[in-house]
């Protein structure tokens, strides 16, 4: 998927407002799509854009459970409902409002029983196809259609005497779009107030545009970031300072030469007035939180979410003062590195929730198959791994029900994470089974971690326990220590433990005890 948008670059005194930002609404509504279709909740055919927005995203919720995907939904259908209420009168079609809004309770009845919903996936269609057009500067729906009162609702008409640029960016770089945009804009309103700058400024201020679009990972934006401002700005070295609230001391997060800011005065001088006010500043100082002595600075605030999060500074020497120009343009850069970072926050959540089991709030399968490959690679040592499963689950969840069946999974989830040592990870690994890596370990250890999760969970009264065969929650263990083998081989000499401790009567611990050396050399 692809945003195109269109920017005017006015040198004229007329400039117009960037459009809502409904980025965020269209990534809710995609990740409720993607659960949708997984779940099977559309009669047929399929619409092709939602099977493409479902292939997309699939990766994300691979190995997932009918009731993770559930989880998902409910998480997602929140997000959005969340985005309506944010985007408050904006002019939406009916589509992306019915998209947006909870879903109703017979629809989510009807998932939950494993039906299709009433609502048609056209209505998703649409939605995503307006949102998808608003986000690119393209008139949506809505803007097209004759508003209330018979007039057509405004939208930014083209520049007569500016230039149009069109830009074309990867769908991870949807959150930079508005800020770009509010950029151009009020680049446009102060080169017609006579600030003087280069159009090669331009240019620089898309090229970065393009570069924080690309990436994902907060500090390659941080990097980008910084080579942008010495760029932009002709200054010898800059910085970026974070601030977690109004009154923290900043913390220096990276800088083109190190030492260049002292981080014990940044809670005070030309810095903090910056975090305090949002407001830019260009100067010739002596500040003790610039090193060196004297320099030509400025700074300008990062804002993320309506807060201030910290602040870029740039120095040079005196003899070379910046000019109105320098601060207009990092001014402008600015918000396009704020709205990157947004964009590195929202991909690392998605991606942590992929690893991230949706009940027990434990890592899921995929995060241990990772973890495991690294810690048998990492060559410090033996490593224990554990397989748990909880005896007579099934019994249980007839008896009982899922719901009831759920608490017990948390349950457990919650005594395995407090019986385990400091560094040890718990996992769930499906349905009722759960795993633990347990670094530089030795068998003996190993078992003494292991017995310790069967009397945590042996010893814990749970509602409705009584009923099962051993008159309370009881769990089977299978373990074994292992150094630098294949994971496969590591899994199944603890699944055959596990197997073992079922036979022998559930309720036991089994350890093989075997440290396996390495294969290879």
């Amino acid at each position: 998927m692809l945003a195109v948008v269109a920017i005017g670059v006015g040198l004229g005194p007329t400039a117009h407002a960037a459009p809502p930002d409904t980025t965020d609404a269209l990534v809710a509504v995609e990740s409720e799509v993607l659960a949708l279709v997984e779940l099977g909740a559309f009669r047929e055919p399929l619409p092709a854009k939602l099977r493409d927005v479902a292939a997309d995203w699939r990766s994300e919720v691979e190995g997932y459970t009918r009731r993770d995907l559930i989880d998902w939904l409910q998480a997602s259908d929140e997000d959005a409902a969340h985005e309506l209420d944010l985007l408050g009168g904006v002019p939406l079609s009916p589509d992306v409002r019915a998209a947006l809004r909870r879903l109703p309770p017979d629809a989510v009845r009807a998932i939950e029983s494993g039906t299709p919903i009433a609502m048609p996936a056209s209505v998703y269609e649409h939605a995503l196809n307006d949102l998808e057009h608003r986000n690119g500067s393209a008139p949506s729906a809505e803007e097209a259609a004759p508003a209330a009162g018979g007039g057509v609702a405004p939208r930014p008409e083209p520049r007569a005497d500016g230039t149009s640029l069109v830009l074309v960016l990867g769908a991870g770089a949807a959150v930079v779009v508005a800020a770009l945009g509010a950029a151009m804009v009020v680049w446009g309103r102060r080169r017609s107030t006579a600030v003087t700058a280069t159009d090669s400024g331009v240019a620089r201020l898309l090229d970065a545009s393009r570069r924080f679009g690309s990436s994902v990972a907060v500090p390659d934006i941080h990097r980008i970031l910084l080579e942008e401002t010495v760029a932009l700005t002709g200054a010898d070295t800059a910085a970026v300072v974070s601030v977690e609230d109004g009154s923290s001391l900043p913390t220096v997060v990276t800088e083109t030469t190190v030492g260049s800011l002292v981080p014990g005065h940044l809670g005070r001088g030309i810095v903090r007035r910056v975090l305090d006010t949002g407001v830019g500043i260009r100067t010739v100082v002596t500040d003790a939180a610039i090193a060196g002595g004297p320099s030509a600075v400025l700074a300008v605030p990062l804002v993320r979410n309506g807060t201030i999060v910290g602040a870029v500074v740039a120095r040079r020497g005196v003899e070379q003062p910046f000019d109105p120009a320098d601060l207009d343009l990092l001014g402008q850069l600015a918000p396009m590195a704020a709205a990157a970072l947004v964009s590195a926050g929202l991909h690392d959540n998605v991606a942590e929730l992929s690893l991230t089991d949706g009940l027990t709030a434990l890592g899921n399968r995929r995060r241990l198959d990772r973890d495991l490959v690294a810690a048998l690679g990492a060559g410090s040592g033996n490593i224990g791994f554990v397989m748990v499963d909880i005896d007579h689950f099934k019994q249980f969840n007839d008896t009982h029900g899922h719901v009831a069946g759920d608490d017990v999974l948390q349950g457990v989830a919650a005594l395995l994470r407090g019986a385990v040592r400091a560094g040890d990870v718990v996992y769930r690994y499906g349905g009722e089974e759960f795993c633990v890596l347990l670094p530089d370990t030795s068998p003996v250890e190993a078992a003494d971690v292991s017995e310790r999760l069967r009397l945590a969970v042996e010893t814990h009264d749970f509602p409705g326990g009584e009923t099962q065969p051993a008159g309370r929650v009881t769990i089977s263990v299978g373990t074994t220590v292992a150094s630098r083998i294949d994971p496969t081989e590591v899994k199944e000499r603890a699944d055959h433990a596990l197997y073992e401790a079922k036979h022998r009567g559930r309720n036991q611990v089994v350890v093989e005890s075997i440290v396996v050396t390495p294969v290879d050399e």
